[in-house]
């Protein structure tokens, strides 16, 4: 039928997919099955490699399979591909509130994830919040194996305004 436009799903199942793309996207790039896995020199892809500590030889997760982790948590965390270049270290902080806004962050990279509070980030436009945010999310991935996600405030509030409807007593999940 001409003019006919599909079926929209219903806020909760919109918010059911979300929450199912996210799920699904943890198993998409199984660290087992990485070409990384396959030629990596030290373990021969078992992702396993064999230390001595005080005299005893142990094993221990390979380098390859810490850096196959972080990749997997990269690409899930879902940062645009404009902010792929955003990092801690190419945040410009030349205004004091920049300044203090760098420091606040990475005070709190070197904390977590026993941090007390959270941050937000505000400001006028251009100040670079985001980059600030995206450089924080990639160094909490890096180096403490977090799994965040990222999410501008509109499409945030969007999903969530979405998963509340009025006519139903109760959201589905």
């Amino acid at each position: 039928v001409r003019g006919r436009r599909p079926a929209r799903a219903s806020p909760a199942q919109r918010a059911a997919q979300l929450l199912e793309l996210v799920a699904s996207s943890q198993s998409l790039l199984s660290a087992e099955n990485t070409p990384a896995a396959m030629e990596c020199p030290i373990c021969n892809g078992s992702r396993w490699k064999s230390v001595e500590v005080d005299g005893v030889e142990r094993l221990t997760r390979c380098d390859c399979w810490r850096g196959a982790v972080v990749d997997r948590l990269m690409q899930e965390a879902r940062v645009p591909s404009r902010y792929a270049r955003c990092e801690l270290a190419t945040f410009e902080h030349d205004m004091n509130t920049q300044r203090e806004a760098f420091r606040r962050a990475t005070r709190f990279v070197e904390a977590f994830p026993a941090v007390d509070k959270g941050l937000l980030l505000f400001g006028p436009h251009g100040v670079g919040k985001p980059h600030l945010a995206v450089g924080i999310l990639k160094e909490v991935v890096r180096t403490k194996g977090a799994r965040g996600y990222f999410f501008e405030t509109r499409e945030l509030l969007r999903l969530v305004r979405d998963t509340y409807n009025r006519s139903v007593e109760e959201t589905e999940m």
